[in-house]
């Protein structure tokens, strides 16, 4: 508040220590005190300054709100207007104003009558804290600035403000036309504000003003964003002044609908007292006069007292009358009586209301019936395919509420055009508004069977999301203006002085002195002195820079379908909200449109099969432990055990220092050949590690599409079939080194025979035997390990880990016997098979042994490998058929 923060602070702490300095017994019964007439209660009123009076209308109450720096803070506070009075029994609250922290919300002033417009004032604030905590547009340009809060947003009102004080503003409409007056004290040339309350300026012109605050006011048409250029109201001034070379403070615009008044405060008297000026408007032409000006009605009770008297305003709504409850700020009860005004908790500055006498002649606004002319309206409504633009979505739905002062009448079709026409004298809907609001889809829904390329299946709502991607912190450079006040210069000043001679005494008289004579007869003799004193130059403006941060966003944008199979999708023209018309004078067609995206599928692979040669799309095996899968894992495990010891006897692993193509005739050691065959180990290792990858990737998507289409189908199952195989030559020495019993049941599924084989119970316990002629034991056992490796990655999967905590997946582990296992296959609905199938015979190298061309033992190594085939298949008992989309 800005006459709080000027010289009036030091005068009111001069009077409460100078009162506080005598004797004065504080009552301790406050019910005995006499409270100044009008005088408000602990409601509003607190031991500091409270003011800038304000109103605020909600659905069921009114709120008076007022600004109170109470513990040296400005915050803004609201109470309920009929809980105003003095029995103290009420107490105000914080008010976040529109959104805004109470705090930065200064002598908000009244909001404008057409409800869209707030504007309030803000001191001291930092920019970069104000722009953080008012997501404000604009910079501030000096110590207190004018702001405009929207429904959209909180603007700095650059056009209007300055680099001095600018604060207090008051706004009000008439027919969309908006006035905002304000009080500044910048330097001006057309009417006598200052900077800076006191201090000594000269002008261009060569004149002298004393820094002090005028009113000024400037224009905002319909539409229009920014205000027109403020004016100073001394350029509307004849004989009676709103403005003079004293300090016009805290306006308010009553009545404006009416006989305009402008309600200020002014210290042209000595003390602050409340004035009315009572306007000419014409905010169509955008002009001002003034008829009078005139200070309120004074004495012990009235408006204008010996205190002072700030703040005015008359509460809402303003109706025609000659009587009006007027509410100010004023610190009487604090200058006549400080100990009683503090014994009720009052102090300051404090709110008062009394009642006085201001012409408002607001015109009958009494609507008169009026025969409008109607037409025809006419709504249609377009159902289009997104990608085509065209209106080919195949069982397409439409409905549209049709609302207006009779009720809501629902409209529904199941084409592609929805017209809904209301002739002019349509009763169903009444009232001159008509609203719509339109949904649209499809309830089409398919699958594709044996389609190799995309149909469509479905229709959606596509939405477009975003989120914060990143937050970058910069900064930049700023320039800007400021007011920077000189050392003071000593001056030499000629000063007259007076000696008063004693009575009767004679003197001589000097040239250049002046003698009179006083009362008493006694001489007085001047002369004149030159003297040196200390005088501040004018404030100088001075271009300075300074570091600004902000914040740089960037955004990443997601796209998303959203199933139209049910009518969900708004129309483009009712997306949010509804569309309201008023209903036209003349024949009218309103045209919207729904839009949605088709969704098109191919039919799903029912069939995968990772099975070749060339170890790329299979899982194949490269002889490590001869049984395990030679990952990257598995490789070094295996080196592992090498290394320890563990596999020394055994010569006819390739990896071992005494196998008869790799080794080496000295105990321990490794040959130029080993190297290079381990090298060939590790290499294909990481090929392994990727083939299991994808084939568990592309089998994660085949169970998803699968459950998709037919989790509510029992009898579909989906098998994933592992097949491991030996290469043609036969072991002669060997056996399973292993320190545990390899248990499962080997199953596979015959397509011709449409039905699950006959299942075997597998045992192989350490030290087994692999010595024979079709590897049956090795092929065993590269099955169970093949399956362990797969599966331990493909449980990852959320939804393959789902189906086997309840148990709809069996593996070959889970059964302890062929016909448990069958039992179990019946209820699952993914199966997973192991099975060993021997020796492949398709390769028989010509060469028998590693020489190194493309006939030798080189290519048996795809052939220990396991093929792996995962398909669709329906359970029709007592067969297991493939579906008919999968034929």
């Amino acid at each position: 508040m800005k006459i709080v923060n000027r010289n009036l602070l030091l005068s009111v702490a001069s009077v409460v220590v100078l009162m506080g300095c005598e004797s004065v017994q504080r009552p301790t019964d406050t019910s005995t005190i006499k409270r100044p007439t009008g005088v408000l209660g602990k409601a509003v009123n607190s031991p500091g300054d409270d003011f800038a009076a304000g109103y605020e209308h909600a659905e069921r109450d009114s709120f008076l709100l007022f600004t109170s720096n109470n513990n040296g803070r400005e915050t803004v506070y609201r109470v309920p207007l009929p809980s105003v009075a003095s029995d103290d029994s009420v107490r105000a609250f914080s008010a976040p104003l529109h959104a805004m922290p109470p705090e930065l919300a200064r002598n908000t002033g009244t909001v404008a009558s057409n409800g869209s417009t707030t504007v309030f004032a803000v001191s001291a604030a930092v920019q970069k804290e104000l722009a953080g905590l008012l997501k404000t547009s604009g910079s501030v340009l000096g110590g207190s600035d004018i702001f405009v809060r929207t429904a959209r947003e909180t603007r700095n009102l650059e056009e209007i403000n300055s680099a001095a004080w600018d604060a207090q503003p008051a706004v009000a409409a008439r027919n969309g036309i908006e006035i905002l007056v304000f009080s500044s004290d910048r330097m001006s040339d057309e009417g006598f504000s200052a900077p800076y309350d006191g201090v000594e300026h000269i002008r261009k012109d060569g004149t002298q003003v004393r820094g002090n605050a005028d009113l000024w006011f400037c224009f905002r048409g319909p539409g229009e964003q920014r205000w027109s250029q403020p004016r100073n109201f001394r350029v509307v001034q004849n004989n009676d002044s709103v403005n003079t070379p004293s300090n016009e403070y805290s306006p308010f615009l009553y009545c404006i609908d009416g006989t305009p008044h402008l309600l200020f405060a002014s210290n042209r008297n000595g003390n602050y007292d409340i004035y009315d000026a009572q306007l000419r408007l014409d905010l169509a032409a955008r002009t001002i006069g003034i008829v009078s000006v005139q200070p309120m009605p004074s004495g012990d009770d009235a408006v204008n007292t010996e205190a002072r008297e700030v703040f005015p305003f008359v509460p809402f709504p303003h109706r025609a009358t000659q009587e009006q409850q007027l509410l100010f700020s004023s610190d009487r009860f604090t200058l006549r009586a400080p100990s009683d005004a503090a014994a009720v908790g009052a102090g300051g500055l404090d709110l008062y209301r009394v009642r006085t006498q201001m012409l408002c002649d607001v015109p009958d606004t009494t609507p008169r019936p009026k025969v409008i002319p109607r037409g025809t309206l006419q709504y249609v409504v377009r159902l289009i395919d997104g990608h085509t633009g065209m209106p080919t979505v195949i069982d397409g739905r439409m409905r549209t509420l049709v609302s207006g002062r009779n009720g809501i009448v629902p409209m529904e079709t199941d084409s592609s055009v929805l017209t809904i026409t209301l002739p002019p004298t349509d009763t169903t809907i009444g009232g001159d508004i008509v609203r719509f609001a339109t949904v649209g889809g499809s309830a089409y829904a398919t699958r594709p069977c044996t389609e190799r390329e995309p149909i469509i299946t479905a229709y959606a709502r596509r939405m477009i999301s975003d989120r914060i991607r990143n937050v970058s912190t910069l900064q930049r450079i700023v320039a800007y203006d400021t007011t920077v006040q000189g050392p003071a210069i000593p001056v030499r000043r000629t000063v007259r002085l007076y000696d008063t001679l004693a009575k009767d005494q004679p003197y001589v008289t000097k040239r250049g002195q002046l003698v009179d004579v006083t009362q008493d007869g006694r001489l007085r003799v001047g002369r004149d002195t030159v003297v040196t004193v200390d005088s501040l130059p004018p404030v100088t403006v001075v271009g300075k820079k300074r570091v600004e941060f902000y914040t740089d966003t960037t955004y990443h944008y997601d796209t998303t379908y959203i199933s139209a199979a049910q009518i969900n999708v708004p129309s483009l023209k009712t997306a949010g909200r509804e569309l309201s018309v008023r209903w036209p004078q003349q024949d009218t067609v309103i045209y919207d449109t729904v839009v949605v995206y088709p969704v098109y599928e191919a039919a799903a692979p029912c069939m995968k099969v990772f099975a070749t040669s060339d170890s790329v799309r299979n899982v194949p095996y490269f002889q490590t432990g001869f049984w395990e899968v030679n990952t990257s894992a598995g490789y070094k495990r295996h080196l592992d055990r090498l290394r320890k010891g563990d596999l020394d006897d055994a010569s006819w692993i390739e990896l071992n220092w005494r196998n008869q193509y790799w080794g080496s005739r000295t105990p321990g050691e490794v040959s130029p050949r080993l190297e290079r065959r381990r090298f060939e180990y590790r290499k294909k290792a990481e090929i392994i590690d990727d083939n299991i990858t994808t084939l568990v990737s592309r089998t994660s998507e085949m169970i998803k599409r699968f459950w998709r289409d037919n989790a509510g189908d029992p009898n579909a199952k989906m098998i994933i079939s592992m097949m491991a195989y030996s290469d043609l030559r036969p072991i002669k020495v060997g056996r399973f080194k292993s320190d545990t019993t390899i248990r499962y049941i080997a199953a596979s599924y015959d397509s011709v025979g449409q039905s699950f084989g006959i299942p075997q119970s597998v045992i192989i316990r350490p030290g087994a035997s692999l010595v024979g002629t079709d590897n049956d034991t090795l092929s065993k056992l590269r099955a169970y390990f093949g399956y362990d490796a797969v599966h331990d990655v493909l449980q990852q999967d959320s939804l393959y880990a789902a189906l086997r905590a309840n148990g709809l997946v069996v593996v070959p582990t889970d059964a302890l016997t062929p016909a448990e296992y069958l039992e179990r296959v019946r209820s699952a609905r993914v199966i997973v098979l192991a099975e060993g199938r021997k020796v492949d015979m398709t390769v028989k190298p010509q060469v028998r042994a590693y020489v190194g061309d493309d006939d030798d033992y080189y290519s048996l190594d795809a052939v220990r490998r396991v093929d792996i085939i995962v398909r669709r298949i329906d359970l029709r008992a007592p067969a297991y058929v493939i579906p008919e989309c999968c034929r």
